[in-house]
């Protein structure tokens, strides 16, 4: 699915809902540096609450890099299958991403910047969570780079690998939290 900014898929939502199973979702990123995709309409009590993903999907930039603002920012949570996630070439302004219950979830050459938390993970009991960030990713002015969540007493492993990635002027670079 190839989404451009002046197709009548002009929607990060609209996208995600029409997109596949494990299909990809190409996203055109002419003007959209000023005038980024939005997470409209998922408006709640006046404010953006996010992007619910509950599937397995790639989002690459195409063209150039895409800017997606969304303050709500993208929440992945795996309902029941094996859930892999994969971003390429895609810049996040003020956008945290959270992962819950993910398997596997590549970050290659994406931007986040002046967000709270750029990437939180959330382990789910008995899950096994593989994070990459690769191919000359840029994390500036963010909170934390990464934040994890662990339940208390679970069999559950984290394996994260980090290449050709920048980091500046973040506040914090990992966080490690129980549930």
């Amino acid at each position: 699915m190839v989404i451009k900014p002046n197709l009548v898929i002009k929607s990060i939502v609209q996208a995600v809902q029409q997109v596949k199973w494990s299909r990809h979702i190409y996203l055109d990123g002419t003007g959209t540096k000023r005038h980024p995709y939005e997470c409209t309409p998922a408006i709640m009590n006046g404010r953006h609450s996010g992007i619910k993903v509950h599937k397995r999907l790639s989002m690459e930039g195409i063209k150039s890099a895409p800017h997606i603002s969304c303050f709500g920012g993208f929440q992945f949570q795996n309902n029941s299958r094996k859930l892999n996630i994969v971003l390429s070439g895609i810049a996040f302004p003020q956008t945290p991403l959270r992962f819950e219950g993910c398997n596997l979830v590549k970050v290659l050459n994406c931007s986040f910047c002046n967000a709270t938390k750029a990437l939180t993970v959330h382990m789910n009991n008995n899950t096994s969570t593989h994070l990459d960030t690769q191919g000359f990713s840029l994390f500036e002015n963010n909170t934390s780079y990464l934040e994890v969540f662990t339940p208390n007493n679970q069999n559950q492993s984290l394996k994260v690998n980090v290449s050709d990635t920048i980091f500046q002027g973040n506040r914090h670079l990992f966080t490690l939290r129980e549930q």
